[in-house]
């Protein structure tokens, strides 16, 4: 992991420029999003002392014109990512390439083709995944989160600390339940190979079972295999099913716990504080999972990708030899 972060030192360093523009680009949208919430609660607050049908059409359109802007803005940060990918992707293919080519031919051969190929193109991706997009979604994510707790507990320090912690625990299930979901889906696919490899057993045995008449014992074989399919999705889908629908009830139990307390506190802006504390809400819950999501998928690519190998292999290919020897 350390050397991850030197090498997204090395690149940040190496295009400055373009990760500064990508990061501006979070800054803004990051206090759009901030702006959604806060925003509607002020035009709440304000039309309740002045109920007119103006008012309304003024505030749709005035949002409208608002979320088309943020829109574009999301659009723009998203090609700013890409841009600076192709420049990462880029300079990490140029020094391969000129690895590859500088390299012992016999070392090469060691290596293969195949693995040659895979190492330019879908490792190279994978890096591009966590250095850029996974990596800077994560900050700006972390920034946002960061942000709508600070000013929900600007607006009312109780609800501020019930979001934190609420987002505390949604992280925290959101990890304990991908680690079971994962677990509970590799045991069905096993399960399923299984079926499968006795379906294909079965016709590959035609001539035995026409031979030595087995069908009443490949149709028995099929039949438990079949069955061990059903009783492990069946187990899966427990857990399965419950994990998810815990994810979902822990929002509503935070949505109750807000409306309990503004009800408790109801005064004139009790209308625009519901509304914007039902929307801090979810956001701040999903948010949290959203980054529990992506330091997983962060975790997972670099599992795949022995940083340290990969890039000496752009200064000496014997390092790279081995590891690739070594994932025959």
């Amino acid at each position: 992991m350390s050397l991850f972060f030197n090498y997204f030192k090395k690149y940040v360093l190496l295009y400055p420029k373009s990760f500064l523009k990508s990061f501006c680009f979070v800054l803004i949208l990051t206090f759009f999003n901030v702006l959604i919430p806060t925003g509607l609660r002020s035009y709440l607050q304000f039309l309740e002392t002045n109920k007119n049908t103006s008012v309304i059409m003024i505030g749709i359109l005035g949002f409208i014109l608002f979320l088309l802007i943020k829109n574009i803005l999301d659009v723009c940060w998203a090609m700013s990512l890409n841009t600076l990918g192709g420049k990462i992707i880029s300079n990490i293919r140029v020094e391969l390439i000129n690895s590859i080519s500088n390299s012992n031919y016999e070392d090469l051969l060691r290596i293969g083709r195949d693995k040659l190929k895979n190492i330019i193109f879908m490792d190279t991706l994978n890096i591009f995944r966590s250095i850029v997009h996974i990596s800077v979604s994560i900050i700006a994510n972390i920034l946002l989160l960061i942000v709508f707790l600070l000013v929900s507990t600007y607006i009312n320090a109780t609800l501020g600390v019930i979001l934190f912690v609420a987002s505390c625990l949604g992280f925290l299930i959101s990890m304990i339940s991908r680690k079971t979901i994962l677990k509970s889906s590799r045991l069905v696919n096993e399960a399923m190979k299984i079926d499968n490899e006795t379906q294909n057993e079965l016709v590959d045995s035609i001539e035995l079972i026409k031979t030595w008449n087995l069908g009443s014992y490949f149709l028995n074989k099929t039949s438990k295999s079949f069955i061990n399919f059903i009783e492990t999705s069946n187990k899966v889908d427990k857990k399965q099913v419950f994990l998810k629908n815990l994810i979902n009830d822990f929002h509503f139990i935070v949505l109750i716990g807000i409306v309990s307390f503004l009800t408790l506190k109801s005064g004139s802006d009790t209308s625009a504080n519901f509304v914007f504390y039902i929307f801090v809400s979810d956001l701040v819950i999903s948010k949290s999972q959203e980054i529990e999501g992506l330091i997983n998928s962060l975790f997972r690519i670099l599992s795949m990708i022995p940083f340290s190998i990969f890039f000496s292999f752009m200064n000496c290919t014997m390092w790279m030899c081995r590891w690739c020897i070594n994932r025959v």
